[in-house]
C-alpha cells in the first residue's frame, strides 16, 4: 500500500451500495500516475485510509480521521461539507474541496418531473389505474399547465439555474431567492433571504425587487 495516494470510500453500508467500479476507472485514468484504490465499507476505509493523501468520500466517522496520518486533500462526494467540518480537519492543512453541482442536470430535471406530474394530476391517474378505476371527473377538474406559471426557486446555485433554464422552455416565469444572482440570470424577479417570505406565495403578479 506504500504506493496508494487516491482513496475512495464513496458507499452507504447499511444499503450495500459502493461506488461503482466505472467511476473508479474513470478515476485511475484521470490520474494514472497515481495508485487508485477503493473502500466499500468502514472497516476497508479504516486499513486504507492510513497511506491515503488523497481522499473521496461522502463523510468521515471519527476513527477515520483519526487515522489520516498523510491526507492531503479531502474530496467531498456532495455538494454539502459539513460532515467534515471537523476540528482535526478544520484546523489542519488538509485541503477541503467540494462537489458543488455534481447532481445538477439530474436534480433539474427530476423537479420538472415532480411539477409536470402535478400539473397533470399524473399520480391520481396512476392510481386511479392501478385500483382499476375510470376517474376522469375526478381527475380533469384539477389539471393544470405550466405554462405561464411562477416558479420560485430558493437558492440560484447550479441547480436552481438547471431549473430555471428548463422553466423557461415551458414559458413559466422565474423568480429565485438568494444573496447574489449571475449577472444573466434573466430572472423576472429576484428576492433576498430576508424577503424570502415575498416570494413563497409565488403570486401571480408578484412585486419582487429588481
Amino acid at each position: 500500500m506504500a504506493k496508494s495516494s487516491i482513496l475512495v470510500g464513496v458507499f452507504q453500508e447499511k444499503r450495500g451500495y459502493w461506488l461503482p467500479e466505472k467511476f473508479v476507472d474513470q478515476i485511475r485514468k484521470a490520474a494514472p500516475e497515481r495508485e487508485v484504490v477503493q473502500a466499500k465499507n468502514t472497516e476497508e476505509l479504516l486499513r486504507l485510509v492510513p497511506d491515503a493523501e488523497i481522499l473521496l468520500t461522502w463523510q468521515l466517522p471519527s476513527p477515520v480521521v483519526a487515522r489520516c496520518a498523510h491526507l492531503k486533500w479531502i474530496q467531498s462526494g456532495a455538494a454539502g461539507i459539513e460532515n467534515f467540518l471537523l476540528p482535526e480537519i478544520t484546523g489542519s492543512d488538509t485541503i477541503l474541496t467540494n462537489s458543488s453541482g455534481i447532481h445538477r442536470i439530474q436534480m433539474a430535471e427530476h423537479t420538472l418531473a415532480m411539477m409536470l406530474a402535478l400539473a397533470r394530476q399524473i399520480h391520481l391517474a396512476v392510481r386511479a389505474q392501478v385500483e382499476g378505476r375510470w376517474a376522469r371527473g375526478e381527475i380533469w377538474p384539477g389539471m393544470d399547465e405550466l405554462y405561464e406559471k411562477t416558479c420560485g426557486i430558493v437558492g440560484y446555485g447550479d441547480v436552481g439555474q438547471e431549473v430555471a433554464s428548463r422553466c423557461r422552455g415551458f414559458g413559466m416565469r422565474i423568480v429565485a431567492c438568494d444573496l447574489e444572482f449571475p449577472k444573466d440570470a434573466g430572472l423576472d424577479g429576484r428576492y433576498s433571504p430576508d424577503e424570502l417570505h415575498s416570494l413563497l406565495p409565488c403570486p401571480p403578479h408578484p412585486k419582487p425587487r429588481r
